[in-house]
């Protein structure tokens, strides 16, 4: 089924308005692709702001500063107890966020 508009029947204002808002739309879509390539050109990683708040909430308790909490011997509040090998294996590898 196939809907057609007849102008002829519109109000006049309708049909000065319908340059405007396709012109609304263009804007809105333009707004939309811009605020998208902002998100995507975010800033790289930073540990101090990124990470570290994420490790400080999750992970200290039980692999922080604390020797007699620590557990399996990770340490992960210095750069050098979280990039040690234990076990054959690192946790933080740093520059490989895979």
């Amino acid at each position: 089924m196939v809907y057609t508009t007849n102008f002829a029947s519109c109000p006049a204002s309708f049909l000065t308005s319908l340059p405007m808002f396709r012109a609304s739309n263009l804007l809105s879509g333009v707004f939309c692709l811009m605020a998208a390539q902002s998100l995507l050109a975010a800033d790289p990683v930073d540990f101090n702001r990124d990470v570290r708040r994420i490790l400080s909430n999750n992970c200290y308790q039980c692999h922080g500063p604390d020797e007699k909490q620590r557990q399996a011997g990770l340490r992960l509040d210095t750069r050098q107890g979280a990039t040690a090998e234990l076990d054959g294996g690192i946790a933080i590898v740093p520059r490989k966020p895979d």
